[in-house]
C-alpha cells in the first residue's frame, strides 16, 4: 500500500469535498481517502498494483473535480493558469452586468429594445462568465448530487428564463398582474459576484 497526498482542484463547498472522497474512496484498490478541503488535498492510501494516479485522477475528473498527478506539473503554475482565467472571466462578468444594473433602473430598461439589449449582456455573462457553474452543476444532476453549483445554476437560469419568457410573451405577464417585471439583472449580478 501507498499513501499518497494529491492536490485537489475546482472544489467550491464541504459537498464538492464529500464528493471527491466518495468518488475515490469507491474506486477498487483504494483503501482509504480523506479530503481536507481547507488545504484542498485528499489523502489516498491505495495499492498501485491495482488502481494508478491517473486512474484516480479520470474518476475525480468524471465527478467534476481535478486532481493534479503530474510530478512535473507545479500545483502553483496550475492555480496561476486557472487564476488568470478566472480573472479575465470576472472582468467580463462585470463589463456586462454593470450596464445590465444600470439599463434596468432607467426607462430603457422598460422598452421592448432594451430588454432585448438586457437579455443579451445577460447571457454573455451567465455563458462566458458563469460557463462553469453549468458544466458542474449538470455533472452533480448526473450523479443525483448537488452543490453550491447547482444552486447558483439554477437561480441564475430561472431568472434568465422567466425573464426571456416574459418579453417573447408580454400579454402573459400583464395577465397576471406581473407589471412587466425582468429579472436579467438578477440573473447578471449572481453570476458576477459568485
Amino acid at each position: 500500500m501507498v499513501k499518497k497526498t494529491i492536490p485537489v482542484l475546482d472544489m467550491s463547498c464541504a459537498v464538492c469535498a464529500g464528493n471527491v472522497e466518495r468518488t475515490v474512496a469507491g474506486l477498487e484498490g483504494v483503501a482509504s481517502a480523506s479530503v481536507n478541503f481547507s488545504a484542498n488535498t485528499i489523502t489516498v492510501e491505495y495499492d498501485p498494483k491495482t488502481i494508478d494516479l491517473r486512474r484516480m485522477q479520470q474518476a475525480v475528473r468524471n465527478a467534476g473535480y481535478d486532481l493534479v498527478i503530474d510530478e512535473t506539473k507545479e500545483v502553483e503554475e496550475e492555480e496561476r493558469k486557472r487564476y488568470k482565467a478566472l480573472r479575465r472571466r470576472l472582468v467580463a462578468a462585470w463589463v456586462a452586468a454593470v450596464p445590465v444594473m444600470v439599463l434596468s433602473m432607467t426607462d430603457m430598461g422598460m422598452t421592448a429594445c432594451g430588454r432585448w439589449l438586457l437579455a443579451a449582456l445577460t447571457a454573455i455573462v451567465l455563458i462566458y462568465s458563469g460557463r462553469e457553474f453549468y458544466v458542474r452543476a449538470w455533472k452533480m444532476l448526473c450523479r443525483r448530487s448537488a452543490n453550491m453549483d447547482t444552486l447558483v445554476a439554477l437561480s441564475t437560469a430561472s431568472a434568465w428564463l422567466f425573464s426571456l419568457f416574459l418579453i417573447v410573451f408580454p400579454d402573459f405577464s400583464n395577465a397576471h398582474g406581473l407589471g412587466g417585471h425582468v429579472y436579467f439583472d438578477s440573473a447578471a449580478m449572481i453570476a458576477a459576484f459568485v
